[in-house]
């Protein structure tokens, strides 16, 4: 007999182009509960936000060139298609 009523998850995704500091930072959140998924590029970012619809995204914006804030704009904005995101 399954527990329908257990909580799922919230999924975070952190993007960070310094592979350490991406795992560092899923690392706290996973101890706070959430399933995070780790990339180290705004298109990556993208590609996974479509699939996994994360409920937060920590998101460094100074490191990637061209930088991740203008490629992950459509995600900041919630027009990821396909993601049910509505905000």
């Amino acid at each position: 007999m399954s527990d329908d009523s257990a909580p799922t998850a919230q999924r975070a995704l952190v993007v960070d182009d310094e592979v350490e500091l991406g795992r560092l930072v899923g690392d706290y959140l996973s101890r706070e509960g959430f399933a995070v998924d780790v990339v180290r590029n705004g298109a990556d970012a993208l590609e996974l936000a479509r699939t996994t619809a994360p409920d937060v995204v920590v998101l460094d914006v100074c490191g990637e060139r061209p930088p991740t804030a203008r490629r992950t704009a459509p995600c900041r904005s919630g027009r990821v298609s396909g993601s049910g995101w509505s905000w």
